[in-house]
């Protein structure tokens, strides 16, 4: 052990290094610890006895350590009392009894323990963990099952069960061990192979597995060879009895992976990895096959680890099956800590790289107890201990604990952290003085800025400051130093109080240190730590979840969470909002590998961002088939096809092959089937037919399955071979071009074209041909030779080769130099102008046609000599971002066909010549779209979504197809209840326009559905998605909404019909009884012809916000008196007047309702009246109720005013609204007794028209008076001077109810006779048209409110409840509290006799009327 290199410089500055060194040498030295022996894993029975073993020693302690044992969380055993373990003298654990069943607290077959070394007073040290395992045999994972096969097919049966130790597998055949020869084969995971069956392998087959102290015997698969020559003869495709699953291997170890197939041919089998096919032929392999179609991989490494494919492939198709091998590897140092001599204050990083496969957990012991991160002790650069502010008591034994599922390491160091020795007395007075003026210039939150000045005695040279600086309340002080007289500390913590002082050193030692600084950091603004515990897993080609941990600190209040990701060959960075810890990605690539890392937000802002997790999505199957397909003959019985992998974008994972499908046109077979591996690129197929034409297609493979087809390429094979009887010609147009560092050469194949040719040879070298050597593809016109010198000549030679040999050499030299690469316009001594005139021609989806003019043609027309030509055609999509690749394609002529374009796509195109040496700027870009194509792939994430409150109906959501090829208008929705049915016996649904969302209602409730959609364009349908299945929610009727699904039809059934018969039935009686009611409620009311009028006489009316207005003009009103006339103004209310009248005691009422008037019949229990049955009732009461209100006759002029219209009299509850307006009305002034004619008083049922209700201007109200059928005379009181209410009598027979328009003729009343003191109880019956009328059209209603007697005084307004609602009710409340002094008169029975006198007076009445109108 020595000091570290900045102890020992610091040392070796100061006088007293000599001192400090015998110090070291007399100091006891310590070192780390060394495990001699560290306990291994065992698997053993129950019961048993068994052995750990440990050994130790410490290099610089000349007596053992000793040794203690634990579990591994820490807690020490201390043998007291513990009967099944002891520990030896040499150290070892003895453990009697292992997994005893009488023990109480039986462990589940797994134990772990971990010895520990320790000397004292210098530290301990931890060994391995080792683990106990108890052996057991679990149950089969996979049994043999029955098998039908053909002769001479191959048999195989599984016998996988999980076992520790490996156990030993043995086969019956019908309750016999089972005889093996030369066609079985056992694989390592017990399975049995029989190939090339016979009738005499049928039986009953079962496994016998044996573990340590147990065995189990498995179920039989009984094999059955059917000798069927229809079956025999039948082709089929291949199909696997045995497919290889994923398994975990430890690095060195031995792995098979079984695969077996059946098939008419014969299948072949063969073993691909990350689509290259493996070579199990070669020498130095360690793959080899097993059986007819297992793999063995022997000393296997981390290379191995990936995915593996078995293919089995016949003529008639091809089959994948595919695994995962993954290699673990057991942790490895590849740094360890170091046993390290550091002065205290110093900053050390201890070093620790581990590396494994999982990458292994590595964690850090001190004297064996586990370290915690605080602000002193970190860890670092992953895996590495950082200590800062190192003091005395940090001294002990480091360990690194390295461990992943393959196994676990450890690693120990000693740290020795001392005191610097004292000074020497003599030395002192040369030692520096202290630095002064020690500040601090700028403080933030986690940085500090000192200054000082140097010392007043600095005693030489100042070689260094050293500056001290500990948190406040700690002892550990840490230190740095600098050479300047000023620094800056970092690494601070916010918010807390630090100590500084600064320590001068020169030549003789380090001097007297400055007086302490106390600063304060700043306070942080209180953002987010950093999340942490990141993961991210891919659980579908386009999805990931991503979990995580909240930050140790700063997670109170945080707001929320951003979840970024991106592509890891992109810069564009997503991201998605959260407020959980968790969230799954979707609308991803598939097979693509993606950055994820999460930052916290609160209210301050963001947070640290985590550790970025990168993560590759799941694959999918390729999207695209094969591009630029080139299909040709090379002989009369021979084709050839060449190809390109599809996009990037469109692979969806590792490409492992093409399948190329080729057959006749006039055949009905599907044709056979070739399957190449992932990196061939060409195939030929033989053995055809003369002159006859071929179909041929192609798909992508990849491990999840086949892309779609390409289309049928046809080709005609030829007449007769090529000749071969000599060799080819040279090639001719033999061209170079230099570029920077390579060389593009171009050539044409030979003149005569009969001669094949069956490759071409390129040679090039520096000064000399036939260095290098390439030999090409005979269809191939170019190659680029690339990483060449500049300023180099070289010598390049071509020639065409058959079976006959070399043809004839053509060579080219060219020079790679600077001036020869000319790419722009101005850098030619000879400017070449560009073409010009470009157009494009859309041909298809997939090809634009492009031309152009050369207008240099014309100039070197008359020219001699040979001009060579190239034009370069650059094209990429229009929506493709700056740094897109463009694509080139050459041509010597003055158009080309640009093909393998996407459909819909705009493409931006550009042209430029080049002439030898010499090229022009490129054209003018010339931009055109392709034609639409039917949707190449199908809509994308089908789901389907239950309805809780629905159970026969199903959402369905979906986005759009990845390749649309053209706008989408519509998708078409397939499903059915049974998914072998064929497509046109499913059920569909047409969605029109770029809807994603759609319920399918009608469903049968708890019933499995499929579905699957596809999109359509303007061209046509695109592929159908995967079917996707969803079961509805069970209960509720299967028809609720009036669909059903039966038979594959949708419609209303029988008991939807019978459901809505039942309710119109229902509907139809219940208004028949409806109309039989009113009917029979009108019959028992009658209402008489004859009546009796009054009128009311308002100044005020009301508008319809019920404020008062002056009253609008005022007609005469006319009384009819029998025995007299007078003529009377009455003044028109604008709102009408409410109709009331004086009474007491209390009476049941009867409702009609109509559309337009609402009636309210008063029933008094005890009316009196002494008209003995009369009934007196206005000629404006309808048939049934009242009568029209204005006859048809053309008699008044008034009648050409306005139409009169019925009156409907609804009916309503009116008892509240009668007893509050008896009690309102005011006393009404008494009227002078009539001279002539005297009248009883008598109580009358009075009707009352009101047509203001709603209506916004005036209205008149007629009251008519209705005597009930019984009655008892009263006797009239001549002390009270009552005021009566009457209505005049305008018709009692029919005649009258067709009579004219008239107004009512104000009389005089006549005398009243006595009248009772009490006031009788009447009927009332209130009318309220909904109307409105003109004042120029008068109603000829009046109001007329009886006079209560002269004893009953009214006390003031009260409120009061009206049926109507609305302004009307306002305006109703405020008629009550308006109300004049009524006058009233009375008719008598005489007065039908005049009324035949009254159409005379009718002419006279109306001039006068007037007349009157006109004041």
């Amino acid at each position: 052990m020595r000091p570290s290199g900045g102890v020992c410089r610091k040392l070796l500055l100061s006088g007293y290094c000599l001192t400090l060194w015998l110090f070291l040498l007399i100091a006891p030295v310590r070192s780390s610890v060394r495990f001699i022996t560290e306990p291994s894993d065992i698997v053993t029975t129950a019961g048993k006895t068994i052995r750990l073993d440990c050994e130790a020693n410490f290099d610089s302690v000349a007596t053992l350590p000793q040794i203690r044992w634990r579990i591994p969380d820490g807690q020490y055993f201390d043998f007291i009392g513990d009967t099944r373990r002891s520990i030896l003298k040499n150290g070892s654990l003895l453990i009697k009894n292992v997994f005893n069943n009488d023990e109480k607290d039986i462990s589940e077959g797994l134990e772990a323990y971990q010895c520990v070394a320790f000397v004292d007073n210098i530290g301990s040290a931890v060994s391995r963990i080792a683990t106990v395992t108890l052996a057991r045999l679990s149950p089969f994972e996979k049994q043999p099952t029955d098998l039908r096969l053909l002769p001479g097919q191959t048999a195989h049966f599984s016998c996988v069960i999980n076992s520790q130790p490996l156990p030993k597998i043995t086969w019956f055949k019908d309750h016999s061990p089972l005889v093996i020869d030369a066609r079985m084969t056992i694989f390592p995971s017990g399975a049995l192979e029989i190939d090339d069956v016979h009738k005499e392998d049928n039986g009953a087959y079962r496994c016998n597995v044996t573990g340590l102290d147990r065995h189990r015997l498995s179920d039989p698969g009984v094999l059955t060879i059917v000798e069927n020559e229809d079956a025999i003869k039948r082709l089929k495709a291949p199909e696997f009895v045995a497919k290889p699953h994923s398994t975990i291997a430890l690095e060195g170890s031995m792995v098979t992976l079984d695969c077996a197939a059946v098939g008419n041919p014969r299948p072949q089998i063969s073993w691909l990895k990350g689509g290259t096919l493996i070579d199990v032929a070669h020498l130095d392999t360690r793959f080899s096959i097993l059986g007819t179609g297992g793999l063995t991989i022997t000393q296997v490494n981390k290379n191995d680890d990936g995915n593996y494919i078995c293919r089995a492939e016949n003529h008639e198709d091809s089959a994948d099956a595919s695994a995962t091998l993954e290699v673990h590897v057991k942790p490895l140092f590849i740094r360890k800590p170091k046993d390290t001599m550091v002065l205290e204050k110093e900053d050390i990083t201890l070093e620790c790289e581990v590396a494994g496969k999982p990458p292994p957990r590595v964690i850090w012991l001190k004297n064996g107890d586990r370290i915690k991160q605080d602000e002193y002790l970190q860890f670092v650069s992953g895996t590495n201990l950082k200590i800062s502010g190192l003091m005395t008591m940090d001294s002990g034994m480091f360990q690194c604990l390295a461990s992943n599922p393959a196994g676990n390491i450890q690693s120990s160091a000693f740290l020795n952290v001392f005191h610097a020795a004292e000074k020497p007395k003599d030395l002192k007075n040369n030692l520096p003085s202290p630095p002064r003026a020690l500040e601090a210039s700028l403080v933030s939150s986690r940085l500090a800025t000192l200054t000082w000045i140097s010392p007043l005695k600095p005693n030489g040279e100042i070689l260094t400051y050293t500056i001290f600086y500990q948190q406040e309340g700690s002892d550990r002080e840490r230190m740095t130093n600098t050479t300047q007289t000023d620094i800056t500390i970092n690494e601070l913590i916010p918010d807390k109080h630090y100590l500084f002082r600064v320590i001068a050193q020169n030549k003789y030692g380090i001097g007297e240190s400055s007086p302490r600084l106390k600063v304060m950091t700043k306070a942080e603004i209180n953002l987010p730590g950093q999340p942490f515990n990141v993961t991210a897993k891919a659980v579908t080609p386009t999805s990931i979840i991503v979990s995580w941990s909240r930050p140790e600190h700063g997670s109170e209040n945080l707001k929320e969470y951003k979840l970024f990701y991106m592509k890891d060959s992109t810069s564009e960075e997503q991201f998605f909002i959260t407020k959980h810890t968790d969230h799954e990605i979707s609308d991803l690539s598939p097979y693509t590998r993606y950055k994820i890392w999460v930052v916290a937000y609160n209210q301050n802002g963001p947070g640290m961002n985590s550790l970025e997790v990168v993560v590759l999505t799941k694959p999918s199957a390729p999207s695209q088939p094969p591009q630029n397909i080139v299909v040709e003959a090379i002989s009369s019985t021979e084709i050839n096809i060449r190809w390109e992998h599809p996009p990037k974008s469109s692979q969806n994972g590792v490409i492992t092959g093409y399948k190329i499908r080729y057959k006749k046109p006039d055949r009905k077979s599907s044709g056979d089937t070739i399957t190449t591996a992932g990196d061939i690129l060409e195939y030929q197929i033989s053995g055809l037919d003369k002159s006859s034409t071929y179909q041929v297609r192609l798909w992508t493979l990849n491990t999840v399955g086949n892309s779609p087809p390409s289309e049928w390429f046809t080709v005609l094979t030829f007449d007769k071979n090529l000749r071969e009887d000599t060799v080819p010609d040279a090639p001719t147009n033999f061209k170079v071009r230099a570029f920077s560092n390579s060389l593009l050469v171009t050539w044409s194949p030979p003149k005569d074209k009969s001669i094949i040719v069956r490759e071409y040879t390129l040679a090039w070298g520096k000064g000399v041909p036939d260095v290098y050597k390439e030999k090409l593809n005979p269809k191939i016109r170019q190659y680029e030779i690339k990483n060449l010198e500049q300023n180099a000549e070289y010598v390049l030679s071509l020639a065409a080769v058959n079976d006959m040999g070399f043809g004839p050499l053509a060579y080219l030299v060219t020079t790679i130099k600077e001036q020869n690469i000319v790419n722009t316009l101005e850098e030619s001594s000879n400017p070449i102008l560009p073409p010009i005139g470009l157009k494009t021609n859309v041909i298809s989806p997939n090809a634009i046609e492009v031309s152009w003019t050369d207008n240099s043609l014309l100039d070197d027309f008359d020219s001699n000599v040979e001009d060579v030509r190239l034009y370069v055609v650059r094209y990429k999509s229009s929506y493709s971002t700056n740094k897109s690749r463009y694509n080139y394609v050459n041509t010597t002529e003055l158009s080309c066909i640009i093909n393998e374009l996407k459909p819909n796509t705009q493409y931006e195109f550009t042209v430029k010549l080049i002439k030898g040496q010499f090229e022009s700027a490129w054209s003018l870009l010339v931009m055109n779209n392709t034609q639409e194509a039917k949707p190449a792939s199908p809509p994308r994430d089908l789901t389907a979504v239950k309805n809780d409150d629905k159970p026969q109906s199903i959402t369905l959501n979906w986005q759009p197809p990845k390749f649309s090829n053209g706008q989408i208008i519509a998708y078409m929705i397939l499903y059915t209840t049974d998914d072998a049915s064929s497509d046109n016996e499913w059920i569909t649904e047409t969605v029109e326009g770029e809807l994603m969302s759609y319920s399918i209602k009608g469903l049968t409730p708890s019933t499995n559905y499929f579905f699957k959609i596809q999109a359509k364009n303007s061209v046509g349908y695109g592929p159908f998605s995967p079917t996707i299945s969803i079961k509805t929610l069970p209960g509720g009727s299967a028809f609720n909404d009036g669909t059903s699904l039966k038979d594959g039809k949708s419609g209303i059934n029988n008991t939807t019909i019978l459901y809505i018969l039942i309710a119109c039935c229902l509907l139809l009686i219940s208004c028949i009884g409806i109309g039989i009611a009113l009917l029979c409620c009108k019959q028992n009311k009658p209402l008489r012809n004859r009546s009796k009028k009054g009128y009311i006489k308002g100044s005020t009316g009301y508008n319809a916000k019920g404020v008062a207005q002056s009253p609008s003009i005022k007609p005469p009103d006319l009384w009819i008196h029998h025995d007299q006339m007078e003529l009377k103004s009455m003044e028109k209310s604008s709102q009408g007047s409410l109709d009331t009248s004086s009474g007491c005691g209390q009476g049941s009422s009867n409702t009609y309702d109509g559309p337009d008037t609402r009636v309210t019949i008063h029933h008094v229990p005890q009316a009196t009246n002494s008209l003995e049955k009369s009934n007196y009732v206005s000629s404006y009461v309808g048939n049934t109720i009242m009568k029209p209100l204005l006859s048809d006759e053309k008699v008044s002029t008034l009648k050409n005013r306005f139409k009169p219209k019925s009156v409907v009299l609804p009916v309503d509850s009116f008892d509240s609204v009668y007893n509050d307006t008896m009690a309102t009305l005011p006393n009404q002034e008494s009227r002078s007794p009539h001279p002539k004619s005297q009248y009883a008083t008598t109580t009358r049922a009075h009707v009352t028209v009101d047509l203001t209700a709603g209506a916004p201007e005036n209205n008149y109200i007629v009251q008519a008076t209705t005597v009930p059928d019984k009655f008892e005379s009263i006797p009239v009181s001549s002390a009270a001077n009552l005021q009566q209410q009457h209505t005049a009598l305008l018709n009692s027979s029919e005649k009258r109810q067709q009579g004219h328009p008239l107004k009512s003729f104000s009389v005089p009343a006549p005398p009243p006779q006595s009248a009772p003191s009490t006031p009788q109880q009447k009927h009332i019956v209130t009318v309220r048209p909904q109307g409105s009328s003109s004042p120029y059209k008068k109603n000829i209603y009046s109001a007329i409110n009886s006079s209560p007697s002269s004893t009953s005084v009214s006390t003031g307004p009260k409120t009061w409840k009206s049926p109507l609602t609305g302004s009307n009710q306002r305006d109703t409340i405020t008629e009550v509290e308006s109300l004049n002094k009524i006058q009233t008169s009375y008719s008598t029975e005489e007065l039908n006799q005049e009324m035949a006198n009254l159409e005379g007076l009718m002419k006279d009445l109306s001039a006068i009327t007037a007349s009157e109108f006109q004041c």
